[in-house]
């Protein structure tokens, strides 16, 4: 055999193997042995109304794991959907659930009916697709792991971090609560219109347990209901919510640095015991309505009124309406949330009043329960402040009705909502922060005044109680303490100045920038009066 055979003999052997690994590739394709296999009970989404189960094809997520065309994310594939129909069999395709008489439960998959006969099977081949696990029998058990197993990924992660307060008292005394109010509010839930009541109810009974060692705290969410921590989870998870990091530790560093000052409610003196028995008192009613101070006297003089607070020192305002609302309450008072806070500013001279400073108070009572107040101070002028007796005071049927101010009719006046204690004066910047990301970056080495504190102004992102809070620990920050998760970490991270060098005590930095400890002790002062007045 000559060469030019032997070149013809192994060009005639390789066609053959080409020939032959083209029918058997195509004998796969067709039977679909090469294709990558779509389990569809690994989608299926289980979903309950009651005691009945529903399902469906979490079509977002198969699109997702199998590098898809995405109408979702691209507009092109959303336009010519129909140049897609592998897509269209996905969205085509719905799961039925039978209950059996064993009463386990017989899923199937379906076509919608105007779609039975579109070649399924060919058209997802010719995409290298086929399916599996196109029906199954699932026990009770197995179903109800399914519906939780899609409440779980649908729900919403709650950091319960970020919602503990710690309180530190004049004995240097800490205590930790959750603010389940700032959660609520988050979420857009409020009693009446709760998406779920019993996942509202879960959240107002949460708590925290705070444990020292050391060298640090050791914090353990828990919850006053009644029922076993699996029923709250799943109450929680029904109600949309999975909590996640509920047991944590923070440094003794942190939590001091984190701690508001948590003013002491004054406990009435004990009665001595008297030598000889007397008639005994009739017993108050502990829930009555309280009496209110005798001789409130509104200022009607309108001369010389703010008609904004820039510039305007509120301490000496709010201090008073503070002092008014104790004596409201006298020895039934607990502990109070400032939960609206307005002013109020006359269009015209014909209005009654020139302007109305007004805080809507949620009050903790010692006798149980809680109430709503509505405090106003009327024609607040510059320089100087009402003092209580000033100061009005009315009670609220419910939060709805104290968060009105239809008694200041629109004709005749404009109403400022003063979110976190300050308002959005014109020109305001997006944020509170300089160049350097400071709020107050005097405070540092100089000394802070009530007045600068206060003109900090309301931002489009900011409160100012939250610029309050930058302003506190930026100073903590500069001075080398780390943080390490969080808003404020974050915030540090993109400045230059910012050298973390672990913990660092409120008396260690005020020893090495000895003005750092009054301006911390001000600035706490005043989130006091704007948070709890």
């Amino acid at each position: 055999m000559d060469r030019k055979q032997k070149q013809i003999l192994w060009i005639s052997a390789a066609i053959g193997v080409l020939i032959a690994g083209i029918i058997v590739s195509v004998f796969f394709v067709v039977s679909g042995r090469f294709a990558r296999p779509v389990s569809i009970k690994s989608y299926a989404s289980v979903e309950k109304n009651g005691d009945v189960y529903t399902a469906r094809i979490d079509v977002a997520g198969l699109i997702a794991d199998h590098r898809l065309p995405d109408p979702a994310r691209q507009e092109v594939v959303r336009e010519k959907l129909d140049e897609f129909p592998e897509l269209q069999i996905f969205y085509a395709l719905q799961l039925d659930i039978s209950q059996l008489a064993n009463g386990d439960y017989a899923v199937t998959t379906q076509l919608l009916s105007e779609s039975n006969d579109i070649p399924v099977d060919a058209i997802l081949l010719r995409s290298g697709l086929r399916l599996e696990d196109i029906s199954w029998i699932w026990t009770p058990q197995e179903i109800h792991d399914a519906y939780a197993a899609t409440l779980h990924a649908k729900a919403r992660s709650v950091h319960v971090p970020d919602y503990a307060r710690i309180y530190v008292d004049a004995q240097q005394n800490y205590t930790a609560a959750m603010d389940t109010e700032a959660l609520l509010e988050e979420l857009g839930w409020s009693e009446e219109g709760a998406g779920n009541a019993l996942a509202y109810a879960v959240i107002q009974s949460l708590g925290l347990d705070m444990t020292r060692s050391a060298d640090s705290y050791a914090f353990t969410t828990i919850s006053t209901s009644t029922g076993t921590e699996g029923d709250i989870v799943w109450t929680l998870l029904e109600g949309g919510l999975k909590m996640v990091v509920t047991q944590w530790t923070w440094s003794l560093q942190e939590v001091a640095t984190r701690a508001e000052f948590a003013e002491p409610s004054e406990e009435p003196e004990e009665p001595e015991e008297p030598e000889e028995p007397e008639e005994p008192e009739e017993t108050p009613d502990p829930n009555a309505t309280p009496t209110p101070p005798p001789q409130v006297s509104i200022d009607t003089n309108k001369d010389g009124t703010l008609n904004s607070l820039k510039g305007y020192n509120q301490t000496a305002l709010r201090q008073s309406i503070r002092d008014a609302k104790l004596a409201w309450f006298g020895d039934n008072f607990s502990n109070s949330e400032i939960k609206y806070n307005y002013f109020i500013v006359a269009k015209n001279e014909d209005a009654e009043y020139a302007n109305c400073f007004r805080i809507v108070y949620k009050i903790i009572r010692k006798s149980g329960g809680s109430v709503f107040i509505v405090a106003d101070a009327f024609n607040v002028k510059p320089g100087t402040a009402p003092t209580a007796t000033n100061i009005r005071i009315t009670d609220a049927a419910n939060e709805n009705e104290a968060k009105k101010t239809n008694d200041f009719p629109a004709s005749a006046y404009t109403v400022y909502e003063l979110k976190g204690g300050s308002m959005i004066f014109d020109g305001a910047p997006d944020t509170p922060f300089d160049e350097n990301g400071l709020v107050m970056a005097k405070a540092l080495t100089e000394s802070i005044t009530e007045s600068e504190l206060w003109n900090i102004p309301q931002t489009r992102n900011y409160t100012l109680f939250q610029a309050l809070g930058y302003a506190r620990n930026e100073l903590f920050a500069q001075g080398g303490m780390t943080y390490e998760t969080g808003s404020y970490a974050a915030h540090f991270k993109k400045y230059s100045w910012y050298n973390p060098q672990g913990p660092l005590t409120a008396s260690e930095l005020n020893k090495a920038y000895p003005k750092t400890g009054d301006n911390i002790a001000l600035i706490k002062k005043l989130e006091s009066l704007i948070r709890d007045g």
